[in-house]
């Protein structure tokens, strides 16, 4: 019975380490860059970082500046400006609960149906430079 015992805990500490990750760790890189709408600094607005089957990385954009970590290798680089918009007036319509419509409003190149990438090598990149417009 013993020996039973031995024998499946080295079966399953086989298993276990067999099937990890394989001691495969995701890189994370530190970005800083520039994001110019109409060729001024973009106010406010988030971009995001997105390498293929990793977990997306979303930015803040301030100022037309952002900063942050995001997965190293190629990423496909999404914008978002997002207009929050009420269809019903609360003030003027007591009782009935205000609705909100929330759109980005950059076209859609820019966030579903972005083709831009980025290569960020595990050292980060600190000259990411992005010119999107508005039309």
């Amino acid at each position: 019975m013993h020996v039973r015992f031995i024998g499946f805990s080295l079966l399953l500490t086989i298993f276990v380490l067999g099937c990890g990750s394989g001691g495969v760790v995701e890189k994370k890189a530190d970005v800083k860059g520039t994001v110019f709408l109409d060729g001024k600094p973009l106010p406010e607005g988030k971009i995001t970082f997105a390498a293929d089957g990793k977990v997306p990385a979303t930015l803040e954009i301030k100022n037309g500046e952002f900063s942050g970590s995001v997965m190293a290798g190629t990423n496909k680089v999404t914008f978002g400006v997002l207009k929050v918009e009420k269809t019903v007036d609360v003030a003027s319509s007591p009782g009935i609960a205000g609705e909100v419509k929330v759109q980005n409003i950059l076209p859609v190149r820019y966030h579903g149906e972005s083709k831009i990438t980025e290569d960020i090598p595990e050292g980060g990149r600190t000259d990411l430079s992005f010119k999107i417009e508005s039309k």
